[in-house]
């Protein structure tokens, strides 16, 4: 399932198929098992309709996955993920995976090195399709959240598009960065109001 540079075939609805299949086989048990998620502010997403993006913070494995399987499905179908390029695309196995679970498509956390992927970005959606970013670039290792980058309040400026802020709670010590198998932990999906495009990159941001 390597999905190359086409932004189309992330709209593919055999993918989207065989993307739901493998979630509600193979991840969804694992997530019932080890967490007990209270999702919060669902309503804000009545209206919401692609594309746009969703920016949660980042602690733990399965931060995709749980967005992936608590928002509407008429969301998340085509609901893309920006992954890291030098963790999960060096690898045949880890980038088919990655793709086939999440829609994935690499992110040059380098800009100075190798193929530069963030263009990936705005041809995903000028395509119409929304994406997942995690705009603090990386997994937090205590907790805490980090810096937000700026270019999730980039993209959304330049194509008009909102942005859906997602709190994730809980995640870190369900599965931290350098944990082992899931544990056990209550987790909290905290959607919010989305966010308008603005000028005032920094404001989005904050």
């Amino acid at each position: 399932m390597n999905f190359g540079r086409n932004p189309r075939l992330y709209k593919s609805t055999v993918a989207a198929i065989a993307r739901d299949s493998v979630r509600y086989a193979l991840i969804k048990p694992v997530l019932d098992r080890a967490v007990k998620a209270h999702v919060h502010g669902l309503e804000h997403l009545d209206d919401l309709r692609a594309p746009f993006l969703v920016t949660p913070n980042h602690s733990g494995h399965f931060d995709g996955p749980l967005i992936m399987l608590t928002m509407p499905s008429r969301l998340t179908k085509e609901l893309a993920t920006g992954a890291a390029a030098d963790y999960f695309f060096t690898k045949w196995y880890t980038a088919m995976g990655t793709q086939l679970l999440m829609n994935a498509f690499p992110v040059d956390r380098a800009r100075n090195k190798g193929r530069n992927h963030r263009g990936m970005s705005g041809e995903l959606l000028d395509a119409g399709v929304s994406l997942l970013i995690f705009p603090e670039g990386t997994r937090s290792t205590d907790g805490r959240m980090s810096r937000f980058h700026s270019g999730a309040a980039r993209l959304a400026r330049d194509f008009g598009i909102p942005v859906l802020p997602v709190a994730l709670v809980g995640t870190r010590e369900m599965m931290p960065k350098k944990g082992g198998l899931p544990r056990y932990s209550p987790v909290e999906v905290r959607v919010g109001e989305p966010i308008a495009p603005s000028d005032d990159v920094e404001g989005v941001s904050d």
